[in-house]
């Protein structure tokens, strides 16, 4: 049976250039069965179970293009993700914000792993 994990991935949805919240844009882990929405001031959070590896969390809300972001999980913890951001559908088409980040590629800056808090 494969090691599995204890995982939090937190983050604030707003809209590319305003920096807006986009209260109640969908969130969800599809891999994991994960899913969720973001509070007033576009805040959310997912926990769950998972094996170490690489998933993908999209973001979307109607009248803008979902978002893509790469999640890699290594240990239990609580991943930040920052703001995710979403893109009015009149500026652009689907947003894919980092992709490469798993297999082999450093984690970009803005996504940390913390601590567990006991």
């Amino acid at each position: 049976m494969p090691h599995t994990v204890t995982l939090t991935v937190v983050g604030r949805v707003a809209e590319q250039g305003s920096q807006a919240p986009v209260a109640g844009s969908r969130i969800s882990v599809p891999a994991l069965n994960l899913q969720g929405a973001a509070d007033s001031a576009g805040h959310f959070s997912l926990t769950g179970e998972a094996t170490p590896g690489c998933y993908h969390l999209i973001a979307s809300f109607v009248g803008y293009h979902f978002t893509q972001v790469a999640v890699r999980v290594q240990r239990s913890g609580t991943i930040d993700l920052g703001t995710v951001p979403l893109l009015g559908s009149a500026l652009a088409d689907a947003w894919l914000y980092p992709l490469s980040s798993c297999p082999g590629v450093p984690e970009p800056a803005d996504v940390r792993l913390l601590p567990t808090q006991p």
